[in-house]
């Protein structure tokens, strides 16, 4: 019947872009009682949608919180830096890989089961939201970076004094800035560091503190391996190709 079919469709396990092109779809009952019932489970849908956007806001800024509290606590209290845990620097990371994909998870919720774009709408507001949300944060976002970026600077000028270990991460950093213009098609001529849209310029900064965790991770890994006194001039297999790593 045409209430089980509502019922079905506006339970919140059922994919919100189904759920809204079915709905839609319905709104032409001829049955003004029907086409009634059928409007009031669209608000319903779309309310829904709503609060999840909001859950979703909420959720990046506790992140953001839990990353600047103990991210900077940790980076400004632990020197030298194998005096950090991979436990450590892998709580920060998900941290952070959890801002990033936050978009992508409210997205999927939307996403119809079939397959089309019925779910696109929610899922271009959703990136709308998350970038005017972490862009509010786009100073300690760069804060972080920088703390990460002296920490690793620390690792390879002591332990790795291999001026090609500096170039290539350089590099990679150039190439972390590249890969995103181009993922983002942007045309501008001048560095992110020069760039006034807080938006992709927080999205940015948060994918090379990434990076550098990574490397500290890498780094750790290989100090605890007790491979430093057999071969101090050498990186680590991930340190020694940071500008071929991937960046997500």
């Amino acid at each position: 019947s045409l209430e089980d079919l509502i019922s079905l469709i506006s339970d919140e396990s059922y994919p919100r872009g189904d759920a809204i092109t079915i709905l839609e779809v319905l709104q032409k009952h001829s049955d003004p009682t029907a086409k009634s019932r059928v409007e009031d489970a669209l608000l319903k849908v779309s309310e829904r949608g709503r609060t999840s956007l909001k859950e979703m806001e909420v959720s990046i800024k506790a992140c953001f919180d839990v990353m600047f509290t103990y991210g900077e606590g940790l980076l400004n209290d632990r020197h030298p830096e194998n005096q950090l845990s991979t436990k450590e620097i892998g709580y920060l990371r998900e941290t952070i890989q959890e801002v990033l994909e936050a978009a992508e998870q409210f997205s999927a919720s939307a996403a119809p089961a079939t397959g089309g774009t019925a779910g696109d709408p929610e899922a271009h507001r959703a990136r709308l939201l998350w970038r005017a949300t972490i862009g509010q944060y786009l100073g300690r976002i760069k804060q972080l970076d920088n703390l990460l970026k002296e920490a690793w600077a620390r690792v390879v000028n002591t332990e790795f004094p291999d001026p090609e270990i500096r170039r290539e991460t350089e590099d990679a950093e150039k190439n972390l800035e590249l890969d995103y213009k181009e993922e983002v098609s942007c045309h501008l001529t001048i560095g992110c560091a020069m760039c006034m849209k807080r938006t992709c310029a927080a999205e940015r900064y948060l994918r090379q503190a990434n990076f550098f965790l990574e490397e500290l991770s890498d780094y750790i890994d290989f100090e605890k391996g007790g491979k430093k006194n057999t071969d101090r001039q050498k990186a680590p297999t991930g340190i020694k190709k940071t500008s071929e790593k991937s960046y997500s």
